[in-house]
């Protein structure tokens, strides 16, 4: 069901909520990746949906939500869903963060005393130089204007097919949803500057801090696999959190994106096992 939630400067965020009828065994709060919307976890949220209620937020200058503000940062991402949670009177929450949305979630887990559990889908970690190389060319979609969504979908299910992620229905519906009308043509909508501060933002965050300042019991998946010479995340990049007791962690094969984008059959068990405390730690 969609939704949205007016919040106290003015904004809003636009939200998915599925099985409000299992609000009582808690809600796990999908928050999404630097470019992604609230579908790009569709995968995860089928998976868990029978269990839990679901919220799957779209992000300040994503999807449907309202524009970014001039001073967008993970900080300002994470008040945000603070206010979710205290507009909502969530009491059980279990936070699920992706790339971006990684950060967010730890951020928010050590300032809400209703955070349960944490799930970091690969992020949350130092980012260095070469990350941003990595991650800066992927922003030309959202300047680029096309004839048509369809030519936007095209060109954007390419582009992650060569990252090795299966364009099926499920990414077409996340590639569809962020195309919109623009003055001249269609495409993303997003400020690429306003995200390119936000990934910017990741170098200001103090991993450290935030890892000591959670103590909920929090799983790291990362991603091993190669997007071009080396992983976004290598796993130097993840000192600080590895060597916090509260976390556990699952090391995977996979590259940033198919964790994201691709069925992780295995993976969705394991996770399952930690959400019922029952995962084996594999640091």
């Amino acid at each position: 069901m969609n939704q949205f939630i007016g919040l106290k400067d003015g904004g809003s965020l636009n939200y998915n909520l599925y099985s409000e009828e299992n609000s009582d065994k808690g809600t796990i709060i999908f928050i999404h990746g630097l470019t992604g919307n609230k579908f790009q976890l569709t995968k995860y949220i089928n998976e868990y949906k029978n269990e839990y209620q679901i919220i799957a937020v779209d992000l300040r200058g994503r999807g449907d939500s309202s524009v970014q503000l001039a001073d967008s940062s993970i900080e300002t991402h994470a008040k945000d869903i603070i206010e979710v949670i205290d507009s909502l009177q969530l009491k059980r929450v279990i936070l699920f963060g992706y790339s971006m949305g990684a950060y967010i979630s730890q951020k928010i887990a050590g300032d809400h005393s209703s955070v349960q559990r944490v799930i970091l889908l690969d992020g949350g970690g130092h980012v260095d130089e070469e990350g941003k190389k990595m991650v800066y060319p992927s922003l030309g979609r959202m300047e680029h204007v096309y004839p048509s969504c369809e030519n936007y979908i095209e060109a954007t299910a390419n582009v992650y097919k060569n990252l090795k992620v299966t364009v099926d229905p499920l990414v077409i519906q996340a590639i569809q949803y962020e195309c919109k009308k623009k003055e001249d043509g269609y495409g993303n909508l997003s400020n690429p500057e306003l995200i390119k501060q936000d990934f910017d933002s990741f170098y200001l965050y103090d991993v450290e801090k935030s890892a000591r300042k959670n103590d909920k019991p929090t799983l790291l998946i990362t991603g091993e696999g190669n997007l071009s010479d080396r992983p976004l995340f290598t796993k130097s990049n993840y000192k600080a959190l590895l060597k916090e007791a509260n976390i556990q962690v699952i090391l995977t094969n996979e590259n940033h994106y198919e964790l994201a984008f691709n069925l992780q059959s295995d993976l969705l068990g394991n996770i399952n096992d930690f959400l019922k405390g029952e995962f084996s730690n594999e640091k």
